[in-house]
């Protein structure tokens, strides 16, 4: 079963080359897991190079890339944060170039002592008004 991790599911890859690390490691660009066996993939549609471990090298290369794992991807990604989002208690916000930034913290007395450390941080929105008010944010059949 392909995991969701970091790199689109909407594009094959292509194997470049492996190398070992004695004394070190490093992090997979997938899943993000510790790895010493670092595996360079390749994009087929933006050409970039990703160093993978073992295991995502085998699930990425093979992959049959379509669209919905990507949304699927996306949508996971989304969930994560708003469970983040929610169980924080004290939001900021900010201007920063064209957007509205912020960043959400469990508790204001946390904002105040530690501003680099916060649980979360996007762009200011109207999703993150309604999942900050407790609303919900996914539109619903009728």
């Amino acid at each position: 079963m392909i995991k969701s991790g970091n790199l689109r599911l909407d594009q094959k890859y292509s194997y470049v080359a492996v190398d070992h690390l004695i004394d070190s490691y490093s992090n997979c660009e997938y899943c993000g897991k510790v790895i010493r066996n670092l595996f360079t993939i390749e994009g087929e549609l933006d050409k970039k190079q990703y160093i993978v471990g073992s295991e995502c090298v085998v699930n990425l290369t093979i992959l049959n890339p379509t669209m919905e794992l990507e949304l699927k991807r996306k949508l996971r990604r989304k969930l994560k944060f708003i469970k983040t989002l929610k169980s924080c208690q004290y939001l900021e916000y900010w201007n920063y170039k064209d957007t509205v930034q912020c960043a959400a913290w469990e508790t204001k007395e946390q904002a105040k002592n530690h501003w680099g450390s916060w649980r979360t941080r996007s762009r200011y929105d109207d999703t993150v008004k309604k999942i900050f008010k407790g609303e919900s944010v996914f539109k619903q059949d009728v």
